[in-house]
């Protein structure tokens, strides 16, 4: 029988992210993803639409056609540059396939407004935990 992916998890929409560059001193504004501008808390908006960015573009057969059973965990280390582009840096997965549609699917991110330290732009770095269940 073919397996299906039943559940897609962004684990912990605002803690399964870390912001790991540059140093938190000094920031004036945190990136800002299409759609949060109004938002009071910008952060956790932006983890909600990279969320449901994710959920909305993977394509799930690509893990299920692998024949892979039981629960993927997977790790994206992503960054928004001063312009704000996002750019794949790594992808910790268990296939080369399950790496292409995370690369790809971050390539259609939206570009974003960049954080500025010190008021001027700066790349900043993120970890992002992705994990689901085939069955």
């Amino acid at each position: 029988m073919k397996n299906i992916c039943l559940t897609l998890l962004i684990l912990t929409l605002f803690f399964g992210c870390s912001f790991t560059k540059p140093s938190h001193e000094g920031i004036s504004r945190h990136v800002i993803y299409p759609g949060c501008e109004a938002k009071h808390d910008k952060k956790t908006c932006f983890m909600r639409k990279i969320h449901t960015h994710m959920k909305r573009n993977l394509d799930k057969d690509v893990f299920s056609n692998k024949g892979f059973s039981g629960k993927v965990k997977m790790y994206v280390n992503f960054m928004v540059d001063k312009q704000g582009i996002t750019k794949v840096l790594d992808i910790k997965a268990p296939h080369e396939e399950f790496k292409k549609e995370l690369n790809r699917v971050f390539k259609s991110v939206p570009k974003m407004k960049p954080q500025l330290q010190k008021g001027e732009a700066v790349d900043t770095s993120f970890t992002l935990p992705v994990s689901f269940v085939c069955r």
